[in-house]
């Protein structure tokens, strides 16, 4: 899965590239990074989606949309030349230092544009987090899903969840080959959730046996108290 989303975003870029007779591509480079994560997204802007990966039925929650906000470290924000405040910069810094995040390595990004003064930049093997932890995700329906969860009864333990997880990871010295995890939502732990990638899919473990339309109502609590809720359609 992660595998083809990361594919999906070269073969953007490299379309990106070809149709704009203005954009030259001036290749992979990297740079020295004192953070695992470089970048962070706050949590004003999610967007619900449904999704469906070869049969299996669930919802997106992306955070990198439009009104989002973002806070790069300033080796990211040097080579991505990010305009950043100093304002963004301290609260990337406070970020890093709640979730004791020293990690030190070099994260490869690539380089197009115009003009070398103006070029573009796409992520790479940049990390992105959110900048609050998940307390809590809950999801009820409005219809009847089987005979164990009627309309508005929790749906979560019937759910896996999907995400970048570093929140284990955060203050450690050696790291996983894949910070990718897909599983049963109740098996996370607190401290993994503590700090979560910007792409998160909640999947449904059984489908439905009665109602095949419903309306998903999921709920998201944050580590600073901060609820997030909204409603999507699934068809089944």
């Amino acid at each position: 899965m992660k595998g083809v989303y990361y594919l999906l975003l070269l073969m953007s870029m490299s379309l990106y590239i070809s149709c704009n007779e203005l954009v030259e591509y001036y290749g992979s480079a990297k740079y020295q990074a004192y953070h695992l994560i470089n970048t962070y997204v706050d949590t004003n802007a999610p967007k619900l989606s449904c999704y469906n990966n070869g049969g299996n039925l669930g919802v997106e929650i992306g955070f990198m949309n439009e009104g989002a906000n973002f806070y790069y470290s300033k080796e990211f924000a040097d080579v991505s030349q990010k305009n950043q405040s100093e304002e963004q910069l301290r609260t990337f810094i406070n970020l890093a230092g709640k979730n004791n995040d020293s990690f030190q390595w070099t994260p490869w990004y690539e380089t197009f544009g115009e003009s070398r003064k103006h070029q573009g930049y796409y992520q790479g093997g940049t990390l992105y987090a959110l900048t609050k932890g998940i307390i809590k995700i809950d999801i009820v329906s409005d219809a009847d899903y089987d005979q164990k969860h009627l309309a508005g009864v929790s749906l979560m333990d019937n759910v896996k969840l999907a995400a970048d997880i570093f929140g284990n990871v955060m203050g450690k010295t050696s790291l996983p080959a894949d910070f990718w995890q897909d599983k049963m939502y109740s098996e996370y732990t607190a401290k993994e959730l503590s700090v979560v990638g910007s792409w998160v899919i909640l999947k449904f473990a059984t489908l439905p046996t009665l109602s095949k339309t419903h309306n998903l109502t999921i709920a998201i609590t944050f580590d600073d108290g901060e609820v997030y809720s909204d409603t999507v359609e699934v068809k089944f």
